[in-house]
C-alpha cells in the first residue's frame, strides 16, 4: 500500500477508564464518517498501536491511497473497490509483544548505553 496525506490523525490510547477499546472504536469509526463526508471514497486506518494499550495510538487516515500488486504485468490499483462496510477480521501485532519486550533486551546487553 502508498499512502499519502493525512486526513486525520488518531492518537487516543486503547485502554482508557477499562472501556476495553471501546471509546477508540469509537473514536475511529466517527473520523472515517468525517472522512467519508468530505470525499475520501474509502477511509482506511494506518498506523501503530503499542504493546503498552495505555499509551496513545499512532494512527491516522490517509487522505489518499492505493495498492501496488507485485506481478509482472501488474501496475497500480487504485482502491475503490473496498465496501464502507467492511469489518475487521484479524489483527496482528508483528513481532509479537513477547518477542518485542526480548529484542529490546538483547539490544541493552549488546549496547548497556541505552
Amino acid at each position: 500500500m502508498i499512502a499519502s496525506g493525512i486526513f486525520e490523525r488518531i492518537s487516543q490510547p486503547v485502554q482508557i477508564d477499562g472501556d476495553n477499546g471501546q471509546s477508540l472504536w469509537q473514536k475511529i469509526q466517527a473520523t472515517m464518517a468525517r472522512a467519508r463526508a468530505q470525499g475520501v471514497s474509502v477511509p482506511i486506518v494506518v498506523g501503530a498501536i503499542p504493546f503498552d494499550i495505555r499509551r496513545p495510538s499512532c494512527l491516522f487516515i490517509p487522505q489518499y491511497y492505493h495498492f501496488s500488486l507485485r506481478q509482472a504485468d501488474a501496475s497500480l490499483v487504485s482502491c475503490n473497490c473496498v465496501s464502507p462496510t467492511t469489518t475487521i477480521t484479524h489483527v496482528n501485532s508483528m513481532p509479537d509483544a513477547r518477542h518485542f519486550q526480548f529484542s529490546r533486551g538483547q539490544s541493552r546487553i549488546v549496547n548497556p548505553q541505552k
